[in-house]
Order: C-alpha cells, then structure tokens, then sequence
C-alpha cells in the first residue's frame, strides 16, 4: 500500500479519525457541501499560482506583482475561477503573497506540482514547487492558522525524502507559505525527524492494513468533530445504525 501525506495525515493525524479515512478513500464519499467552496478556493489558488510561475521568468516578479496591485487586483490568473466574492478577495490576497515570496526569496522554480514516489517507503506526494538551485522545498498553504503543526512537519519530512527522487539527494531546506498573512515557516528536517516520519507511515500503513482485514475503521469521537468535512455524513449513518 502506498500512502500520501494525505491518507496518513486523514487517518492518524491531528484531525485523523479511521472512520474518515473510511469515507474519503474506501467509500469516496463527497465532502459536507459548506466545505466544498474552501476546498475550490485552494485548488483555484494552487493552479492560478502554477500557472503563472510557468509563464513568467524571476525577472518579471517585481514588475507583475507591481501592476496587479496598482490595477485593482485584477488578476488574469483568477478571472475564471467562479468563486464567492470572498474567497475571490482571499484568493488574490494568496496569489499576490506568493508572488511576493518568490520575489523576496529570489527563487527559481525548477519543478511545479511534480509527482514523487519513494517505493522504498510505499510514500508519495505532489510536492508544489523545487527551486533545485537552491535547494529549497515549498508548499503553499491556504490555512488561515500560520503555524507547524506535527501534521505539517510529517508532510515535510515526506517531501524532503520524495525530493531525492528529483534532484538525487533528501532536501533539508522544507518551507510551508501561509498564504493568507504570506509568513513562511521552515520545517525542521533531520536523520531524526526522517527516521522518526520513516516508522510512523510504517505503523498507520500496518493499522490501516488491520482495519481493513477486519472490516472495520472505528469513528474517533472529539470536540473536532464538528468541523469534520464528513461532520454530516457521519452523523446520519450514526443514527441510522443506532435505528437498525
């Protein structure tokens, strides 16, 4: 089984839950509907920011970045994306930061949403963008809470060991963009948090596994439950077995 951040972070992570897990990646139940628009708005903002940085060399940051905040904020990159008025503030509020980032960090984009897969660890991600030059991991994230959390530093330590697929050797230099304030938080990655990430995607895979061969992804039950993406779905299949 190769597992993602993602599936790990979903069923033993902060917000995990193996019921979740359940949901979203055996059933592939569709999120509760009022998060469906904060779930475009990162998509938006991911490809609108991709986008661009495919188009544009380094060199025409300052300028770009300049214009679009002198033209109102009418962004090309975020014309079509259909969004709510707010998320659509929110989102050009995100894509200038990003563009602000690359400018003040002086970074070279080598790679844009490439796939890795480490089959050695049966791990794989889509890592956001490799400046190769300078050796720099970055993932942009559209949370509103700038802060590392042990789920952000798991997904660290797995991009800095997916990295070595790319460029030869593990990236150490792993940096989470917030992009809603702009703040970027560097993740600390070393043999020991490697080798710490390395045995807990060992263990969730092995529980996993378990539950699977049991038929059963028992509901974690928290005060985060309600702002589960499945709060809802969970909920009525819960009193429809109490019911049965």
């Amino acid at each position: 089984m190769i597992l993602s951040h993602s599936r790990i972070v979903t069923f033993a992570g902060i917000w995990g839950c193996p019921y979740k897990y359940y949901l979203r990646y055996v059933e592939k139940v569709q999120p509760d509907e009022k998060f469906i628009d904060y779930m475009k708005l990162g998509t938006v903002v991911h490809e609108a920011i991709k986008e661009f940085l495919d188009k544009h060399s380094p060199e025409d940051y300052a300028d770009l970045y300049e214009e679009y905040e002198n033209n109102g904020y009418k962004i090309p990159y975020l014309q079509d994306s259909n969004l709510p008025y707010t998320h659509r503030l929110r989102a050009r509020v995100m894509f200038l930061n990003a563009v602000k980032f690359m400018m003040n960090g002086k970074l070279h984009p080598s790679y844009l949403e490439i796939f890795c897969k480490r089959p050695d660890i049966k791990v794989e991600g889509v890592i956001d963008l490799i400046d190769a030059k300078k050796m720099i991991v970055v993932d942009w994230k559209t949370s509103k809470d700038a802060k590392m959390t042990a789920d952000y530093s798991l997904q660290g330590n797995i991009y800095a060991m997916l990295s070595r697929e790319i460029v030869g050797k593990v990236i150490t230099d792993v940096r989470f963009v917030f992009l809603e304030s702009g703040e970027p938080i560097k993740c600390t990655v070393n043999s020991d948090t490697i080798n710490s990430t390395v045995a807990f995607i060992k263990q969730v895979r092995d529980d996993i596994t378990k539950c699977s061969q049991q038929g059963l992804f028992p509901r974690v039950k928290s005060s985060k439950c309600q702002k589960c993406q499945f709060a809802l779905t969970c909920r009525r299949r819960e009193i429809e077995e109490q019911e049965s």
